[in-house]
């Protein structure tokens, strides 16, 4: 496949990041319905890549692994609707860390619980906290970037009217 940069406004980020909200929660629930122990196996490695790519403050590397975490529990759902809608939405924002401070070890530890916690509820086939957990998860993430950015996801409309887009 090929890999492309494109360059991403506030609101895009801002309407990425909501995009996951919504669909990500449903994701995990479908995958924790009858979880796959390849699934958790994957699921684990991919935590632990994070961490090393954390520590080793290797952002790139950390932005992919977290990406393929998520989109694996995307595909594990095996809602076909529901993965090309997250594949359509350009979810994976490459880089967009990269010049960011915010990645504390603090931040990497919150990270990594919260990754773990979402693994746990799919393997303990519980729909509902596989759910609210891939919904928090993505929630504390848009949080952070809406302080990051200085603006929030209800100022998109403002947004959008004061830089209007051009036609291709």
């Amino acid at each position: 496949s090929a890999t492309f940069v494109e360059n991403f406004s506030q609101a895009d980020v801002l309407e990425m990041y909501s995009m996951r909200m919504a669909l990500e929660p449903l994701a995990a629930r479908q995958a924790a319905a009858e979880p796959k122990a390849s699934l958790i196996s994957r699921l684990h490695q991919l935590c632990d890549r994070m961490t090393q790519h954390a520590q080793a403050k290797d952002i790139a590397k950390l932005d992919r692994a977290d990406y393929q975490f998520h989109y694996t529990i995307v595909k594990a759902s095996q809602h076909q609707r529901l993965i090309r809608s997250y594949e359509n939405c350009h979810i994976q924002i490459p880089g967009f860390r990269r010049d960011d401070a915010r990645l504390t070890t603090s931040l990497q530890d919150a990270m990594a619980r919260e990754h773990l916690q979402i693994v746990k509820c799919i393997a303990q086939r519980d729909p509902q906290s596989a759910a609210k957990a891939a919904y928090d998860h993505v929630s504390k993430a848009l949080h952070s970037i809406e302080n990051h950015l200085g603006i929030r996801l209800y100022d998109l409309s403002k947004l959008r009217t004061s830089k209007p887009k051009t036609s291709k």
